[in-house]
């Protein structure tokens, strides 16, 4: 009798026996691709062969799954270790910002620039937070020691009473312009007062009328009657 035991193909019936590593490429074998396709057990020669091949296969599974394994730290280790060197470049970016560098005088005047000076709707008045003076402050600490400790930007004072009246009450309001006024350290100011309905009883022109000396210039499109809170005004 043949021995099969290191054949390529049985001696019975001439298919090709399944060796020893010749499952690594992913390649079934026709031999295996026939057992496969039915319910036939393997000839006794190929037991052996089959065997061996199972006891192989589960080392190299051992080995990739330890292999994986240290293949996740490293990739875990390598997204950490990136993370950190994003973060540093980013702080070093936020560091060297041209707008750190821009001089306070320099700020003051772009400020300037942003205050409004018009009575349109689409624009913010004087106790609008989201327009300039109050908007500057919330953008970092240094803006809003710098917007706050320059009278200069708190010399105009725009406000149109039918804009506001939707969003903040006649006590914000005339908190804000107090505050507002304060800020504005004795300065000479700019007024600019409007709207279509009469504010006779709005809680803010008191405030403006304390402020009454320091004005410059006033510019106000009220009804008649709401000017009765200014003495100087209506004398």
């Amino acid at each position: 009798m043949t021995d099969t035991t290191n054949a390529k193909y049985c001696a019975n019936c001439a298919c090709a026996l399944l060796q020893p590593g010749e499952e690594a490429s992913g390649t079934r074998t026709a031999r295996v691709m026939e057992l496969l396709r039915q319910n036939h057990p393997p000839l006794d020669a190929e037991l052996s062969a089959f065997r061996t091949v199972a006891e192989d296969t589960r080392a190299t599974l051992d080995d990739l799954d330890s292999t994986i394994v240290q293949a996740r730290e490293l990739l875990e280790n390598l997204l950490s270790a990136r993370q950190h060197a994003q973060s540093r470049l980013d702080d070093t970016k936020f560091l060297l910002h041209p707008m750190r560098s821009i001089p306070n005088e320099l700020l003051i005047e772009i400020f300037h620039h942003c205050i409004p000076k018009t009575h349109r709707i689409e624009d913010p008045d004087a106790v609008d937070p989201r327009g300039a003076p109050w908007l500057l402050t919330r953008v970092c600490h240094r803006w809003r020691e710098l917007v706050i400790n320059s009278p200069q930007l708190w010399t105009y004072l725009l406000l149109n009473f039918d804009k506001h009246a939707g969003f903040i009450t006649r006590r914000q309001c005339a908190y804000k312009v107090g505050l507002f006024l304060e800020r504005s350290r004795g300065l000479p100011m700019t007024i600019d007062l409007g709207s279509e309905n009469s504010v006779n009883d709005h809680a803010v022109l008191p405030v403006l009328a304390v402020s009454i000396p320091r004005w410059r210039h006033l510019t106000v499109d009220l009804p008649r009657s709401s000017l009765q809170c200014f003495p100087a005004t209506t004398s």
